[in-house]
């Protein structure tokens, strides 16, 4: 796409917050009575200091920069914040909303002028609409009701005693469910509970094998970050499995580079919150079930925005459906230590892949 048919496309689908996230900006609010969005640009601290408009145009002005909204867009804030040039800014548009490049994207960039109208963006998930400033938290009070104690069956399987009690796992013996509590991946908040029942044949007896906050909109957070981004900036690399578990028991065996997304689909929140890391390298863990194509797409999330590898068991070291964290430490590292780099190369193949269906 040029820049003009770029911006209706990011107005069209709702990704200016999408976008702000994955800049680094932080303070990100939609002002629903002027209709527009604003947030704090990544090394400042007005919130207001960034202004985006949601129409086609997308204009952008700055008080704090002195920037006004006069031929200056939303491609104008990603030169500014990446310093890069007009067009290795859209290049890098297309990149982040996994679009297809092509030569012809660049004839006709020149941007429109037009009257600012102010509006905003809302965060998309499985096409419902969720206002950023609206997540639900929930009262601490709530994990009183749970006894503060590892599941025997979790201590088994390799979770410690000191991963638990550091992600506040507990059970409840009433329910007979291991208690998961879900923290909000950047402030720390109780935001849900995950509820995993320990009954034997649980889907014969048509019992849920999880049982989740209905107010928690998992696909806005990524499981274990808040526990572990220190760590995880400090390695400069992320993991990300698809399960609490495997985060749990990474964690025991010291490694403390991981998080869950609570499935295999990744979503676009997701998505930035990953990117907002201080990080220079993502990697997909998922079980052995999922296809090399679900894994590749995934990839392709990240492709030229960081470098993004997967783990890929190409030897059966895994069980059928096993997580790449329910194997030996010594296995994990062999597995992890011949990952496999999503380089133009495995893009080829994840686009070829995509023609063939």
């Amino acid at each position: 796409m040029n820049a003009e048919s770029l911006k209706k496309y990011i107005f069209k689908k709702e990704k200016i917050e999408f976008i702000l996230q994955a800049l680094n900006c932080h303070n990100i609010q939609y002002h629903d009575n002027n209709n527009y969005f604003s947030a704090a640009f990544p090394d400042g601290d007005n919130p207001k200091g960034i202004i985006l408009n949601n129409t086609e145009y997308i204009h952008f002005h700055s008080f704090s920069r002195n920037i006004s909204n006069e031929h200056k867009d939303l491609i104008t804030l990603v030169e500014y914040i990446k310093k890069m040039s007009f067009i290795n800014s859209i290049k890098y548009l297309h990149n982040l909303l996994g679009l297809e490049i092509k030569s012809k994207d660049f004839i006709n960039t020149e941007k429109p002028i037009t009257n600012p109208l102010w509006v905003f963006e809302r965060l998309i998930s499985n096409t419902q609409y969720y206002n950023c400033n609206d997540i639900h938290y929930l009262n601490e009070s709530l994990l009183d009701d749970y006894i503060p104690i590892l599941y025997i069956g979790w201590f088994k399987e390799g979770v410690m005693p000191w991963s638990a009690k550091k992600f506040n796992i507990a059970y409840s013996y009433k329910n007979k469910r291991i208690i998961i509590p879900h923290r909000s991946w950047n402030n720390g908040r109780l935001v849900g509970v995950n509820a995993r029942t320990t009954v034997d044949n649980a889907d014969e007896l048509g019992i849920k094998k999880y049982w989740l906050t209905p107010s928690y909109k998992k696909s806005l957070n990524v499981y274990g970050l808040w526990e572990n981004k220190t760590s995880i900036e400090q390695n400069k690399r992320v993991v990300i499995f698809e399960s609490e578990k495997s985060v749990l028991k990474r964690d025991s065996l010291l490694d403390s580079s991981c998080v869950a997304i609570s499935g295999k689909n990744i979503s676009s929140e997701q998505v930035a919150i990953i990117l907002s890391l201080n990080i220079n390298e993502i990697v997909i863990a998922f079980d052995k079930d999922v296809s090399i194509e679900e894994i590749r797409y995934c990839c392709s999330k990240f492709y030229k925005i960081r470098k993004v590898s997967y783990i890929y068991d190409k030897w059966d070291i895994l069980g059928k459906k096993d997580s790449p964290a329910d194997t030996t430490n010594r296995n994990y590292q062999f597995l992890f230590d011949n990952r496999i780099v999503f380089d133009y190369k495995e893009y080829q193949e994840y686009k070829k892949g995509l023609n063939n269906k």
